[in-house]
């Protein structure tokens, strides 16, 4: 097996480069853990140590674990993975017929219902699962079905719900009872309350410049867990990971299907995302039921990221040399857990090691220059001397969309508005005439353009918001006092 010795420097080294507070790493070959470690803090203040013990929030790794508790099911011939859902949910439905008649739980988890993310709908949002189903018809498809990959947390919902339907438990039980016990993931769970009521969890930080801030955990977070609730640790992941490696056993005892464990492993669809296959140096990436799946350098690698407010997270495996790896760390949208899997396969599989690090850099910090170059943009498109057409006060008050919910616009003073949505609360700039600029709290260098109209009286009737790149912006209708 490869020598580690190495890794504990270039971690240290890469954690002080991307201003990161705590990583914790497992490697396992064939089944047995050849390296697993704690880096830095899970509590900045104080001091506290990641073990490999330390819960930390997977995000979207949850994926794959939704995507077998379907597997579960068809192997238990309660479901087929070619079935309309309709069939076991009737109460289904998407804005498009056609799509709603023939969703089934393959498409529900590869991604191709021909819907973008609309993650502004639930992220912080107040609704319950249920509430988020049954929205779902009213928000417009931007592909038709089957035909484009677009990554979609709220189909990983309906999953979750399909697996409630069939068996009467709550997708949460059902996974705890049969894949974190089966498996020995005693530590593991799907609740952020739950989490920090353990003795070793990891808390949630970003990075402003390099300042490092902690922040609260996500909100309502368990009202889409199929999407990406888990909490776990190294120790546990390993125990999920070697189960993919294994054909589906554990230890002596057969978890899953081989033949259904491989479908779970089979590219379904193929990914669109340049800047995946840019920093990959791949031509094509591919998605399965709940992984990517692709070619790493001539190698097969089977793997899922996740992020979530305050952590970021990969999970990989090399099928062809038996590893698996769990990487997560402790700060937002943090390119490390990246950096180190990649570097990780480069040593395992003796290639030619590529600088990972500065690849990841060069992307981010073309990102941000992205950002603040529309933002530049959009001031120099400003029109000077401008004034909205009515009294700040009349924009004020309710304004909701049937899959959104309801922004509030209220004064903060007597001469600025804010937003209400989701439990966060927003400043407003006027930008021109009846357009302002809505400025998120934690991303300032985003501004997001709010058009207000009027009805044929001359009163505000409704604002647009762009809440959903490549779609319609979104129509928020006012509520009549």
């Amino acid at each position: 097996m490869s020598d580690f010795s190495w890794l504990p420097d270039f971690i240290t080294e890469q954690m002080s480069q991307w201003h990161v507070p705590g990583v914790a790493i497992g490697i396992a070959h064939k089944g047995e853990t050849v390296f697993a470690r704690g880096f830095g803090e899970r509590d900045r203040e104080t001091k506290k140590p990641v073990t490999t013990q330390t819960l930390f929030g997977v995000a979207s790794t949850t994926k794959a674990f939704t995507a077998m508790t379907l597997a579960l099911l068809v192997d238990q011939k309660k479901l087929e993975w070619n079935t309309p859902i309709r069939e076991y949910m009737p109460a289904f439905a998407l804005y498009d017929d056609f799509a709603t008649q023939r969703m089934t739980a393959r498409d529900l988890l590869c991604h191709r219902s021909g819907l973008p993310r609309h993650d502004t709908m639930w992220y912080h949002s107040p609704f319950t699962r249920q509430e988020l189903f049954e929205r779902l018809h009213h928000l417009e498809p931007t592909a038709d079905f089957r035909t484009k990959w677009q990554y979609q947390n709220l189909m990983y919902v309906v999953a979750g719900m399909l697996v409630e339907k069939i068996t009467g438990d709550t997708w949460e039980a059902f996974a705890q009872t049969h894949i974190l016990a089966p498996l020995g993931m005693i530590n593991s769970n799907f609740s952020v309350d739950d989490t920090q009521k353990t003795d070793d969890f990891a808390l949630p930080y970003e990075a402003r410049g390099e300042d490092i801030h902690n922040i609260p955990f996500v909100k309502n977070l368990n009202y889409i867990a199929p999407a990406g609730a888990l909490n776990s640790n190294i120790n546990d992941m390993l125990n999920w990971l070697n189960v993919h490696l294994s054909q589906g056993l554990h230890g002596d005892t057969r978890f899953v299907q081989e033949s259904t464990l491989n479908t779970m492993h089979t590219p379904q669809m193929i990914v669109d995302d340049p800047t995946r296959n840019e920093l990959l140096g791949e031509p094509f990436v591919n998605y399965g039921l709940g992984w990517f799946v692709q070619s790493f350098r001539g190698h097969q690698m089977i793997y899922h990221g996740g992020a979530i407010d305050g952590f970021s997270t990969r999970a990989a495996l090399l099928p062809d040399n038996e590893i698996a790896i769990f990487i997560t760390c402790n700060l937002d949208g943090c390119a490390l857990p990246g950096i180190v899997m990649y570097t990780l396969c480069d040593h395992i599989l003796g290639l030619d090691p590529l600088n990972w690090h500065q690849k990841a850099k060069v992307i981010v910090e073309r990102d941000h220059r992205e950002a603040f170059d529309l933002l530049e943009k959009s001031s120099k498109a400003r029109i000077t001397d401008t004034s909205p057409s009515h009294p700040l006060k009349s924009y004020t008050g309710g304004y909701t969309h049937p899959a959104y919910g309801t922004i509030n616009i209220t004064m903060s003073d007597e001469n600025t508005l804010q937003a209400h949505y989701n439990h966060r609360v927003s400043a407003i700039e006027h930008y021109h005439y009846d357009i302002f600029d809505l400025v998120l709290d934690r991303y300032p260098q985003i501004r997001l353009k709010l058009s207000f109209h009027t009805n044929t009286n001359g009163d505000i009737s409704q604002v647009t918001v762009p809440l959903q790149e490549g779609a319609k912006d979104i129509i928020f209708r006012r509520i009549a006092s």
